[in-house]
């Protein structure tokens, strides 16, 4: 399944009124060196992300096309792996949720929050 298809078929699942829920601490999936700023593309085809980190965790945000979502990382042995993805919007609760400690939750979204915000783009005029 690609990771288009999982967010479309999501987006799908809360429009029809499924509701989200974080679980308990996850496996580790999809490890990469570096958290990298992306921007790309334009209008349907646009690709962007935005990290923050704080100690040996990430925040991300991202939007592939009319799409979104956040997602949560934690370094191990050197590479960022992703801990959670998920298409609603990550707050303290989610964060905890997660397994990040509380003070590293509260500096990851004030950094957040003092960064620049990715929004689905809107149709050109």
């Amino acid at each position: 399944m690609t990771t288009r298809f999982a967010v479309v078929m999501t987006f799908a699942a809360l429009l029809a009124g499924a509701t989200p829920a974080l679980a308990a601490p996850v496996a580790l999936v999809g490890c990469v060196p570096a958290l990298k700023d992306v921007r790309t593309g334009s209008g349907a085809k646009t690709f962007a992300s935005h990290y923050v980190t704080a100690g040996t965790y990430g925040y991300g945000e991202f939007v592939a096309g009319l799409f979104g979502g956040q997602s949560l990382w934690q370094k191990r042995g050197g590479r960022w792996c992703r801990i959670e993805t998920t298409t609603t919007v990550l707050d303290r609760k989610g964060l905890l949720s997660a397994g990040i400690p509380g003070p590293t939750a509260d500096t990851l979204l004030a950094r957040m929050r003092a960064g620049r915000e990715l929004a689905p783009p809107g149709p050109r005029h």
